[in-house]
């Protein structure tokens, strides 16, 4: 919920990126899997609020081909 990290596909520890700004994150699933093509693994497009409520807030949405969005609103 504050902040996210990309974790190694091969596994292990060791992460490839992580990002803890303290900013919560809500809504969408806990992970998001892309597959071999970059397109997403599952059959549902996450979308992910960002930021707290009564403070300017930014929707990002991942579409099924695997492309990321953002809007100046939260997710509905």
């Amino acid at each position: 919920a504050n902040g996210w990290v990309i974790a190694n596909p091969e596994g292990g520890a060791d992460l490839l990126d992580a990002n803890a700004t303290g900013v919560p994150i809500t809504g969408g699933p806990a992970s998001v899997i892309y597959n071999g093509g970059g397109r997403l693994a599952g059959t549902t497009a996450p979308s992910f609020t960002i930021g707290e409520s009564g403070m300017p807030q930014r929707c990002l949405s991942v579409d099924l081909s695997g492309r990321p969005r953002t809007t100046a609103s939260a997710c509905s």
